[in-house]
């Protein structure tokens, strides 16, 4: 089936925060936020539903539990039942929820920096103190795990947040060092929250490893998930928490009715649950076009010198461009005003991301192209 992935829609004008609060000119390539038009049956299962002329309360029926449900089965192995499941209006909505039913404040709460900015501002929001564990760059460029000082850090914290796969080092975790991170999180009687958001893109023949697939994970385990990124409807703000441990869920559960947090946004589920059970050709396609866009972007980009951190999985590039000796808000401004490009500054997943970028590979080459471009002419100016 041909999803118009090349097709150049005209978002601005469209209250787009990725086009709208670019400056005409430059080319957006930073939020997370695809340019592809959507799946066909999200599209046509809102149409549907919006026949009808009335919006009132809206239940999350079995149905679309059951298609939650069955995706993370289908996909990724993972096993939970209709009533493991919490919703939330987002993935960070999730992690904040956490952060406030697991810990008290003050606490303290571990990150693996760098990471995505959300995870420390849930944390100062709540009160809670960050606790980093930084991640570990090997002389090929990948992120690894330091689990030594993981060990010694989470001595001290009451809850770790885990990015699986990694935004925006765009590493896919192996089952072994996400076991040992579980057994380490067990050995402190620290709750394990993962963020796996990203973990429908997952390439090259490898696989996403959810943390609810580890020995062990059946308690302290909770995982949030949604079909926003997967399938960019990010704007219907619907998310999905995996908590088969009832504890662990009850305390989830109890602190959301207490502050008023709920998901269930009548057209957010009704796309999810079309996403869910009629959008895998679609996934497939665009990872298949990701993947010939990452792959022109990595060639390119490396003959201008930049150092690319390898892109495992989400449609994101981390880009070193530390040897130019500029900061991460110098490089991101330059790029706006001279390569008339708009990328993450690296700063937003904190300190340890100075000097880096972060750019969306998800739109169709068209738009890729002419972005790297701009980027590769700027670079050999400063040759």
């Amino acid at each position: 089936m041909n999803f118009h992935l090349d097709e150049i829609l005209n978002r601005r004008g469209t209250d787009c925060s990725k086009w709208d609060t670019t400056p005409e000119g430059v080319l957006p390539m930073w939020v997370a936020d695809m340019d592809f038009p959507c799946a066909p049956a999200i599209v046509e299962a809102m149409r549907r539903r919006l026949e009808h002329p009335v919006f009132g309360y809206t239940r999350i029926s079995d149905a679309d539990k059951q298609a939650v449900v069955d995706y993370y089965c289908r996909h990724h192995s993972v096993h939970v039942r209709p009533e493991d499941l919490l919703f939330t209006p987002g993935v960070v909505d999730s992690l904040l929820l956490a952060v406030h039913a697991l810990t008290k404040p003050g606490d303290k709460v571990l990150i693996q920096s760098p990471v995505y900015g959300p995870f420390s501002g849930v944390i100062r929001r709540a009160g809670r103190q960050i606790v980093e564990n930084p991640l570990v760059e090997t002389p090929s460029g990948r992120c690894e795990m330091d689990l030594e000082d993981l060990d010694a850090r989470l001595k001290e914290c009451r809850l770790m947040l885990l990015c699986s796969p990694h935004n925006p080092c765009g590493r896919v975790w192996e089952r072994q060092t996400l076991q040992a991170v579980l057994d380490l999180c067990k050995k402190h009687n620290v709750p394990l929250v993962a963020d796996e958001i990203h973990c429908d893109f997952v390439f090259d023949g490898r696989r996403h490893v959810s943390a609810l697939t580890l020995e062990g994970a059946d308690t302290g385990v909770a995982v949030a998930v949604s079909a926003t990124k997967t399938f960019n409807i990010a704007g219907l703000k619907h998310s999905t928490m995996l908590v088969p441990d009832e504890a662990l869920r009850k305390a989830l559960s109890d602190k959301a009715d207490e502050i008023g947090m709920s998901g269930g946004n009548l057209l957010a589920v009704i796309a999810t649950t079309a996403a869910y059970t009629e959008g895998d050709a679609w996934l497939e396609a665009v990872k298949s076009a990701v993947v010939a866009n990452r792959d022109y972007a990595v060639e390119e980009l490396r003959k201008a010198g930049v150092r690319i951190y390898p892109n495992e999985g989400t449609y994101l590039l981390w880009l070193d461009l530390r040897y130019l000796g500029l900061s991460s808000a110098e490089l991101e401004a330059r790029f706006v005003e001279q390569a008339k490009v708009r990328l993450n500054a690296g700063t937003d997943y904190g300190s340890r991301g100075d000097g880096f970028l972060r750019l969306n590979l998800a739109a169709p080459r068209a738009l890729i192209e002419e972005g790297v471009q701009r980027m590769v002419r700027y670079l050999k100016t400063l040759s």
